[in-house]
């Protein structure tokens, strides 16, 4: 199917605009304020964190996703997590400022925040933030409302694409933020998906589920679950298109321009992981099944040992061997290859190096690919790291100064 990349974020679609504002959380005066509302109103599918321990703008917005939806909005600087009942009346307080200062008083908003856990948000200056982001929503206030979602992040991540469903072209265009703190099952990241595509809710649900399956819960940064992941996404049907329903030709092609978006923007969080030197793609194949290939590749994606070997450019592929028999999955260890950037370090379960050089070379690139070959089936996963570097570790050490 035709997946087509454009230009754009939270507005490329249809309906959609953002803005985002500087209120003053953060201390270097940066923005901090995020709006995007929808005009039709939209259907919305959210999924969060399974941490037990859940900020107040998760709990607001798990019990706010049905219904009609005018938008979200997202604060950044402060997490406004373990903040008890004061929390939650302050992330209410957000989407009511949110829905007013977007003309939407009826209907709900959805709100999350990010950044430092434990303190109460400074909610006047928030609101007064709101106010002043309703007030410049544009088609093209997106890199703003990017700008302003991020915490420990270098670059805004944006993303967009076109699909064509009953002949009419679809839009799904989206934005996200997370550098550290990032662990499988959603990370330290928030993102926020919209479509004009004219989609059922259990359509939308399953595609949203599938796409986050294979972008946002197959990346890790440090192995930490967060108390704040949220992913947005938001349907308002302004594309005119035949209404999507589930297990269609038309679901399946919404879902492969969801996914598509959800692995550009999944990418682009880990090339900007905190301090980290290697982007790391580590991909099982010849795998039984896809949960076996997935667990092998978290397991040596989280390894201290296999991301300090990368850090230190040694192709230390008994880390990387013993990391995968680690993973409590059914294989022959007496059968498996590893290969690092296409050369091949290990054969049949024994060492393999063919051109020490090579790789000693190749070991110095930015992108590394660790290859993983089970060789007892057809199945394969790949999950996204990076290498862990004495700059993460200094970093974290201060994060709180």
């Amino acid at each position: 199917m035709d997946i087509k990349q454009i230009e754009g974020g939270v507005t490329a679609a249809m309906g959609f605009t953002a803005a985002g504002a500087a209120c003053g959380v953060k201390k270097s005066g940066a923005l901090d304020v995020a709006l995007v509302a929808s005009e039709p109103a939209a259907k919305a599918y959210a999924m969060f964190t399974t941490n037990t321990v859940k900020a107040a703008p998760v709990i607001v917005s798990i019990s706010r996703s049905g219904g009609r939806i005018g938008g979200v909005v997202i604060s950044s600087g402060n997490a406004n997590a373990c903040t008890g009942t004061q929390g939650i009346d302050d992330a209410e307080a957000m989407c009511a400022a949110a829905a007013k200062a977007c003309g939407k008083a009826d209907e709900s908003f959805l709100v999350a925040s990010t950044g430092v856990i434990g303190a109460y948000l400074p909610l006047d200056k928030i609101l007064t933030g709101i106010e002043t982001a309703g007030q410049s929503l544009s088609r093209g206030g997106n890199r703003a409302a990017a700008a302003a979602i991020m915490t420990t992040d270098t670059v805004i991540k944006e993303s967009a694409v076109e699909v064509v469903i009953g002949r009419r072209t679809v839009r799904i265009g989206g934005m996200a933020k997370g550098v550290g703190m990032i662990a499988p099952n959603m990370a330290t990241m928030i993102a926020a998906v919209t479509t004009d595509a004219d989609i059922c809710r259990h359509a939308l649900e399953e595609a949203t589920r599938a796409a986050v399956e294979t972008s946002f819960n197959c990346v890790t940064i440090d192995g930490d679950m967060s108390t704040n992941d949220t992913v947005f996404v938001l349907a308002n049907g302004a594309a005119g298109n035949t209404h999507i329903l589930r297990q269609t030709k038309a679901a399946e092609t919404f879902q492969a321009g969801l996914a598509a978006v959800m692995a550009d923007l999944a990418e682009k969080m880990v090339r900007d992981g905190e301090e980290a030197t290697k982007f790391v793609r580590v991909s099982v194949t010849g795998a039984d099944c896809y949960a076996t290939a997935k667990k092998v590749a978290m397991k040596v994606a989280e390894s201290l040992l296999v991301k300090c070997a990368l850090f230190g450019t040694d192709a230390n592929w008994g880390r990387i061997a013993a990391a995968a028999g680690a993973a409590d999955a059914d294989f022959d260890p007496q059968r498996i290859d590893i290969a690092i950037n296409g050369l091949r370090i290990m054969r049949d379960g024994g060492a393999a190096i063919e051109d020490q050089a090579a790789l000693d070379k190749t070991m110095k690139e930015r992108d590394i690919q660790i290859v993983v070959d089970l060789k007892q089936g057809s199945a394969a996963a790949s999950v996204l790291t990076t290498d862990l570097s004495v700059g993460y570790v200094k970093f974290n050490a201060h994060y709180r100064t």
